[in-house]
C-alpha cells in the first residue's frame, strides 16, 4: 500500500491569511470592472459633415435599441467597389453632443449573396454598443451612420431612430 507523502514546505506555502484572500478577491473585482469599462467606453465625437451623402451607399439597421444607460445597434452597410468600406462609424447624437459607439465589423455572407458581391471576407455587418450614465437623456435615440472608404473619405449613410426599451 502506498503511503501519502506529506510535504511540509508545500503546506506552508499554501497557508494564506484571510487578509490575503480578501485582497485577491478585491483585485479580481477591480480587474473585472476595469476590463468591462475598457470594452464599453464611449468617446465624445464631433459629427462629420453630412454633405458627402452618396446614393451608392447601401445600409440597413437590423436592431437599434436604447435603454436609460445603454444602446445597442446592429445591421449592415456597404459601398460598391472601387470605394470599398474600410470603417463603419455609428454615432449617437442629441442635445448634449455626440458620442461614437464602439463598432465591430461582422461577417454577413447573406448581404454579399444578395448583392452578388464576390468577396472572401463578407465584412458588411456591424455591431455597435455603448454604456453611459443617462445615455438616452443626453443623446436622445437617434443614431447616425457614417462609412469611411479606402481613401479616408467619410460618407454620410443616414440616420435611424432607436426603439426605447
Amino acid at each position: 500500500m502506498l503511503k501519502p507523502l506529506h510535504n511540509t514546505t508545500l503546506k506552508s506555502v499554501l497557508n494564506f491569511s484571510p487578509a490575503t484572500y480578501i485582497f485577491a478577491i478585491a483585485i479580481s473585482i477591480l480587474v473585472g470592472i476595469s476590463l468591462f469599462f475598457a470594452n464599453n467606453t464611449t468617446k465624445i465625437a464631433k459629427l462629420p459633415t453630412e454633405n458627402n451623402y452618396t446614393p451608392d451607399l447601401k445600409a440597413n439597421f437590423d436592431k437599434c435599441e436604447i435603454g436609460p444607460f445603454w444602446i445597442s445597434v446592429s445591421g449592415w452597410a456597404l459601398m460598391p467597389p472601387p470605394n470599398d468600406t474600410i470603417k463603419i462609424h455609428i454615432i449617437a447624437a442629441g442635445k448634449n453632443g455626440a458620442i461614437e459607439l464602439i463598432t465591430h465589423r461582422l461577417n454577413r455572407k447573406d448581404v454579399s449573396d444578395f448583392f452578388k458581391i464576390k468577396s472572401e471576407f463578407h465584412l458588411h455587418g456591424f455591431s455597435a454598443s455603448a454604456m453611459s450614465y443617462r445615455l438616452r437623456h443626453r443623446y436622445g435615440n437617434t443614431i447616425k451612420l457614417y462609412i469611411e472608404d479606402s481613401k479616408g473619405v467619410i460618407y454620410y449613410g443616414g440616420e435611424n431612430a432607436c426603439t426605447a426599451i
